[in-house]
């Protein structure tokens, strides 16, 4: 008949301990704290274009850049509006990568045209 497991509190021990050990359950309390992958805190921008009437067309994203929203301003509220933000700039190879991705989902396949 098998022995039933000890349950003791494990201290700060080192990765070869911790091998040496490996049948003893790790308690709730240690496990590492919950991060959550979107971030309200965080916002994005990705510039499209500036338009000959003075008109920034741009989206902006909250807690994850894929989730994002197309607007359009004037050049310097566009300004204000970034600075009171906060936000981060999507770079180029950002913005690739995005398209690519979603490309996945409306084609199937990265690269796919209409």
């Amino acid at each position: 008949m098998d022995e039933p497991v000890k349950v003791r509190r494990i201290t700060k021990t080192s990765k070869l301990d911790r091998k040496r050990d490996a049948r003893t359950p790790v308690q709730c309390h240690e496990l590492p704290a919950y991060k959550p992958a979107f971030d309200v805190e965080r916002r994005y921008v990705r510039f499209r274009e500036l338009r000959a009437d003075g008109f920034v067309e741009f989206s902006f994203a909250i807690g994850d850049p894929d989730l994002s929203v197309e607007l359009v301003m004037l050049l310097e509220d566009y300004k204000t509006f970034c600075r009171a933000q906060g936000v981060t700039y999507v770079t180029r190879e950002q913005a690739d990568a995005l398209d690519s991705e979603q490309s996945k989902w409306r084609y199937g396949q990265p690269g796919l045209e209409e």
